[in-house]
């Protein structure tokens, strides 16, 4: 195992780094990613969403361009689950 270390150049481990920082128990999920793109200097985010969760995916796209993202968004359709 020791040797998939070398793989990784200094900014992947402090990327790597950053992102075990930003990880945080008493937080959901869209905070643990804000806190890492902001730590890391991200300032653009993809979000990929099943179609199915298009509504979900324009709230999470408007909550972080309100953090300071801009954000990219994608629909799937792969394996579209019809609604009865």
């Amino acid at each position: 195992m020791d040797n998939y270390i070398s793989i990784y150049n200094e900014v992947d481990k402090q990327i790597m780094q950053v992102a075990e920082d930003a990880l945080n128990s008493k937080i959901d999920r869209v905070q643990e990613i804000i806190a890492f793109a902001k730590q890391a200097n991200i300032k653009h985010i993809g979000v990929a969403n099943c179609i199915s969760f298009e509504k979900q995916a324009e709230v999470l796209e408007k909550h972080l361009q309100e953090e300071g993202f801009s954000v990219s968004r994608v629909n799937c359709k792969l394996g579209k689950v019809p609604f009865d």
